[in-house]
């Protein structure tokens, strides 16, 4: 606090000077310096004393996001309509079975999924609440897409290429963490979600329906979100006594490296912390 506040003030003097119209001489400008310093360390230091009950901790910089921004951000991308993800279904035998007797004779019939592709759009997403480091959520999640299925009923081959919805809706949990290149990561927890899968399948002149609700693991549909955050990496500042064409003056552009981001996320809000090194 002693020499930040006074290099800030010092640093805007030339503002409001060449806010009038004119740059002031050299010698004015020192004679104005000389005089307004120790004006400047008594009022820094008054600052001081009052600033000094108050615990603002080792970092340089603290930021609070609030939930309702995290559903802002998620709320745009369901907005969007579009498939925020692609699953590849593997080839799986015997999503459907089926056993019949006709006149006495038994007739036996399957149905594997050979492959497909479905798109996932992400319908809805809110926090309704944040403790300790877990922010909880409601996902709506809707997904549609062709599959290629083979069968056989009573020894007859078939194939087709039916449409598979998918739907999920459900509270998920994740844990928050931040790391250095300024991103926040929603790591969801272990646990189980219900997904409800549909199809209809025509084969052997009938229409076969699938319809199932699985229980899986909610990281094998979710993955981890990367919540970025607008830290610039660079800042301007003038040049100390360099002017050009008598009024202009001239920048340099500095970088800035932040430290490891910590984060807390609790009671409605995500508190983000780091440190700073400007050179």
């Amino acid at each position: 606090m002693t020499t930040r506040l006074a290099l800030v003030i010092l640093m805007l003097l030339p503002f409001s000077l060449l806010a009038q119209g004119e740059l002031p001489p050299t010698d004015s400008s020192r004679a104005v310096i000389a005089e307004l310093t120790p004006r400047l360390a008594a009022l820094d230091s008054s600052l001081n004393a009052a600033f000094s009950a108050i615990d603002r901790g080792p970092e340089d910089l603290i930021v609070t996001v609030k939930s309702g921004v995290i559903e802002a951000l998620f709320g745009a991308l369901a907005a969007r309509g579009t498939d925020d993800c692609l699953v590849t279904l593997q080839p799986t035998k015997g999503i459907w079975t089926d056993k019949k007797s006709l006149f006495g004779i038994s007739v036996n019939s399957s149905l594997d999924v050979d492959s497909g592709r479905i798109g996932i759009d992400l319908k809805q997403f809110t926090v309704p609440s944040m403790m300790k480091n877990i922010i909880e959520s409601d996902i709506e999640l809707e997904g549609a897409g062709r599959i290629s299925v083979s069968g056989q009923s009573a020894g007859i081959p078939g194939r087709a290429s039916p449409v598979l919805a998918l739907y999920l809706h459900d509270r998920v949990r994740f844990a928050c963490s931040g790391d250095r290149t300024g991103t926040i990561t929603l790591r969801p927890q272990e646990a189980t979600v219900i997904l409800k899968a549909k199809l209809t399948v025509k084969l052997w002149g009938f229409d076969l329906p699938y319809y199932r609700e699985i229980p899986i693991a909610v990281s094998d549909v979710i993955p981890a979100l990367v919540l970025p955050i607008a830290l610039s990496s660079s800042v301007n500042a003038p040049i100390r006594g360099s002017y050009q064409h008598g009024r202009v003056i001239e920048y340099t552009s500095y970088s800035v490296t932040f430290g490891s981001l910590r984060i807390w996320a609790d009671r409605g809000a995500i508190e983000l912390r780091t440190n700073l090194t400007i050179h």
